[in-house]
């Protein structure tokens, strides 16, 4: 039976679960839509949690939150997360991981902020501790000060605001002083 990759063909018409779908091989005699069905059961709350984590990555947090909001019993919330991890739509680790690499190229923030963002989106601590490791082993906080310093003006209480070390504060406003090229992005222009 040939098999579609994600790509429509014209026995099997992408839906908006194209992204759920498009990374496993689906027979082209069964449409993507019924093939979500067989996954939910055609249960009205395992194929809301589908349309939601078709949207974008989400937490197991983030998952059960939305459950509850649905009205789903602690049961069916558990199986439901339970399910979804077995088939790998839920990965704390993995979200963390990218979504800490996007925010930070966004974004350049300290090791604290970083933690706090990531703790709000309802990581586990163990979780949070590794990925702002991992992060910080690729790119330092200083790099990500001098990064932020050659995008925009800064000072000390923007830097604080972002959740740099006074470490890292300190050490860039002395570098600053002996190279007066970036001392010049810390004081406004005047005309």
């Amino acid at each position: 039976m040939p098999v579609s990759r994600g790509r429509c063909t014209e026995n099997a018409p992408q839906s908006v679960y194209g992204w759920f779908l498009g990374h496993r091989a689906i027979p082209n005699d069964v449409s993507p839509r019924k093939s979500i069905h067989s996954l939910s059961g055609v249960d009205p709350i395992a194929h809301a949690a589908l349309g939601y984590l078709a949207r974008r990555a989400r937490t197991v947090a983030q998952m059960t939150a939305y459950l509850g909001r649905l009205g789903a019993s602690a049961t069916k919330i558990r199986s439901l997360i339970a399910r979804f991890r077995k088939l790998g739509y839920l990965n704390d680790r993995q979200y963390a991981q990218q979504w800490a690499r996007d925010r930070i190229a966004r974004k350049p923030m300290g090791c604290e902020r970083l933690k706090a963002e990531l703790q709000a989106q309802g990581l586990d601590d163990r979780i949070v501790a590794d990925t702002v490791q991992a992060i910080y082993q690729e790119t330092s906080e200083y790099d990500l000060v001098v990064t932020l310093s050659n995008t925009k003006m800064i000072s000390p209480a923007l830097l604080r605001s972002r959740g740099f070390g006074e470490d890292v504060i300190e050490s860039l406003i002395g570098d600053m002083t002996s190279e007066p090229s970036i001392d010049r992005r810390m004081v406004p222009k005047h005309k």
